[in-house]
């Protein structure tokens, strides 16, 4: 048995995904526009981690609580 700590504190937004962004669940994503989330530039502020990506161009982003991400 092992424990997990998904979920804790774990607030999700809906966001807009940038046009031609290729994001994936688990990616780091910062504010690219109004209401738009994508995979940013190096060195830019990143604002949550991509929980779902939709085919009509939605994400949602957990942007409080405990969260795996890509490296």
């Amino acid at each position: 048995m092992s424990s997990s700590f998904d979920g804790i504190g774990e607030v999700v937004a809906t966001f807009l995904v940038e046009a031609d962004c290729e994001l994936e669940p688990g990616d780091v994503v910062c504010l690219t526009g109004d209401s738009e989330v994508g995979l940013g530039t190096s060195g830019g502020l990143f604002c949550g981690v991509a929980v779902t990506v939709a085919e009509d161009g939605y994400a949602a982003v957990q942007l409080d609580g405990l969260a795996v991400v890509h490296y």
